[in-house]
């Protein structure tokens, strides 16, 4: 089993369309295999993302072969016999990339006016104190400054980032890559993780192409997902008043992960 764990504008949407290639369902005769398949392993021979749901991946995950699970930390103890990634990123980058992206109200969620808690859900995101009950969260980060949307975007991260601190990064099957590490070297780091996967040769073959065709440096200009994937990105935006309300809300974060500098 095939297991996969990152965060909200952390490649997620480029590690999907690669695995959707590889455990691709779409051809009769990669179902009829599927089904043979399934009769033998007790389920599909398939991927699946389930956005932040944990308990909904925690319920439907044997059904898959591969599977993949944002935003929070896990317990492996219900994961059987498995192989799995985790990816970070300098969750300052994390902040300016889901402001800007969370501003043009590029996802159903974050068009919601006065939201519930339960609107979040799929993406395990917090409401901002200062939100109130009348906008949604893109156009609320339309309404004020830059300064004020990156703080609004570091409390509806808190989820996202407690689970960074609480997370098991000495697990001997989970393979730990940073974002950093990704961008500009895709086929050799997903070489990498294909070898932790232990993918056959075909599976290999089709991810490496779909590696290069959906890399960021393929499809810049083609699509509206990437907005910018250099790292980085916060010594540009973030104003000491940004850094110090950061600092104030995770004190140890960016020493715990490796990322103060």
């Amino acid at each position: 089993m095939v297991f996969h764990f990152s965060y909200h504008k952390c490649i997620t949407v480029y590690y999907q369309r690669i695995l959707n290639q590889i455990f691709d369902n779409s051809s009769k005769y990669k179902k009829a295999r599927n089904l043979c398949l399934s009769r033998i392993t007790g389920r599909p021979y398939g991927y699946k993302h389930f956005n932040s749901l944990v308990g909904k991946f925690y319920d439907e995950w044997p059904r898959y072969r591969a599977a993949s699970v944002n935003n929070h930390p896990i317990d492996f103890n219900k994961l059987g016999k498995y192989r799995a990634t985790h990816f970070i990123r300098d969750p300052r980058d994390l902040v300016v990339s889901g402001y800007h992206y969370h501003r043009r109200g590029a996802e159903v969620w974050s068009r919601i006016k006065g939201p519930k808690v339960s609107d979040f859900a799929v993406v395990n995101g917090c409401i901002p104190d200062g939100m109130g009950p009348s906008h949604s969260f893109s156009d609320y980060l339309s309404q004020i400054d830059e300064e004020q949307g990156l703080i609004a975007e570091m409390d509806f991260r808190r989820n996202h980032f407690e689970g960074m601190a609480a997370w098991d990064y000495e697990n001997p099957d989970c393979l730990e890559i940073r974002y950093e590490e990704i961008m500009g070297n895709e086929a050799e780091v997903f070489d990498r993780i294909f070898n932790h996967y232990e993918l056959d040769d075909r599976q290999r073959s089709v991810g490496l192409n779909a590696v290069d065709q959906h890399s960021a440096r393929n499809r810049r200009g083609k699509d509206s997902h990437i907005r910018n994937p250099a790292s980085g990105q916060w010594r540009k935006h973030f104003t000491q008043s940004v850094e110090d309300a950061f600092h104030q809300r995770y004190p140890n974060l960016l020493e715990h992960l490796g990322y103060d500098d």
